[in-house]
Parts: C-alpha cells; sequence; structure tokens
C-alpha cells in the first residue's frame, strides 16, 4: 500500500490506499497495546513503517466523511 500511494498519478487509487493503511494501523495499534509492542515489533520493522509513513505523509488521503 505505501509503494502504491507513493508512486500513483491517480486520486482514486491514493484515496483507496490511504483508507486501507489506516484501517491496518488502527489495527497494528490495537495489536500493540493488547499484545505489547515487543510482541507485534517480532512480525513488523516499526522503525521502518514510521520512517515509510513519514515519506508519504503529504500523500495520504483522508477519506471522505460518510454521514
Amino acid at each position: 500500500m505505501i509503494e502504491s500511494i507513493k508512486s500513483t498519478e491517480f486520486e482514486a487509487i491514493r484515496e483507496r490506499d490511504s483508507s486501507l493503511l489506516l484501517k491496518v494501523l488502527f489495527i497494528l495499534d490495537q495489536a500493540a497495546f493488547e499484545l505489547g509492542k515487543d510482541y507485534i515489533e517480532t512480525f513488523f520493522d516499526l522503525q521502518k513503517l514510521k520512517i515509510s509513513l513519514i515519506e508519504i505523509q503529504d500523500n495520504l488521503l483522508e477519506p471522505p466523511i460518510k454521514g
């Protein structure tokens, strides 16, 4: 998803992948809360993830609010 957000020229793809990435990050956050950050780091390099997120922060799009 991160590579797609970085490289796409289409806003619809960036919006879709941004929304999905935010959902995955929410799940990761909940897993870290429940299981501990050390356990999560056995599966994910959180420092690398943080760097990647910083790199794409200007490309992330918030999904439209549905009301």
